[in-house]
């Protein structure tokens, strides 16, 4: 793999220089630990440097939501000398992601903002409205059990049921794992 002059990056397109520094920073390896979380901020932050509303629409919780995937297109990369398209498509699918994720976080900040309204319209019970804005406002808790709603609520794990099943009703919650004792909610983007 060669690197690119300066004079070459400043003539690509932002999202694929970010792409690029991201993979020849992993590919490097210049550290001994802490190589992929360097490479995450320099990718955000060759994203910052072309559009300061990147900071909305962060790439790391991306990666780092499929890992599997994320070293599967690294070691295919890596491996087959200086062609890059898997890992673009990759990594354009990912960034495509978290301007999703940028969008639904948004949308439910203006709807977390009047939860007042958000409570009567929809008929929804404080508990309810305190695990949306938990799950909006928490990105490292970005999925929830009905043990964890009953424990945050003081409720019975029945009743817990109960509620996610009427947010995945009403469209907030959408079921993303498991059956059973084991599922798990996450926010639809509603």
């Amino acid at each position: 793999m060669g690197f690119l002059s300066v004079g070459t990056a400043k003539k690509i397109d932002p999202i694929s220089r970010a792409a690029l520094a991201h993979l020849w920073f992993v590919t490097v390896h210049p550290f001994e630990d802490g190589n992929g979380r360097t490479a995450r901020a320099v990718a955000d932050l060759t994203l910052f440097q072309s559009d300061t509303n990147a900071v909305f629409y962060p790439m790391a919780p991306y990666i780092l939501a499929d890992r599997n995937a994320y070293y599967a297109v690294l070691e295919r990369t890596q491996s087959s000398g200086l062609d890059v398209t898997d890992w673009m498509v990759w990594f354009f699918k990912t960034l495509e992601n978290a301007l999703d994720g940028a969008i639904t976080r948004l949308s439910w900040s203006v709807e977390a903002n009047n939860l007042g309204a958000m409570q009567q319209e929809n008929r929804l019970l404080t508990q309810q409205v305190r695990i949306l804005v938990m799950l909006h406002d928490d990105t490292d808790q970005n999925v929830i059990s009905a043990s964890q709603y009953a424990a945050i609520n003081s409720v019975s794990k029945a009743t817990a049921t109960r509620h996610l099943t009427d947010l995945v009703g009403k469209g907030y919650l959408c079921v993303c794992e498991g059956r059973g004792r084991s599922t798990k909610y996450r926010l639809s983007g509603k």
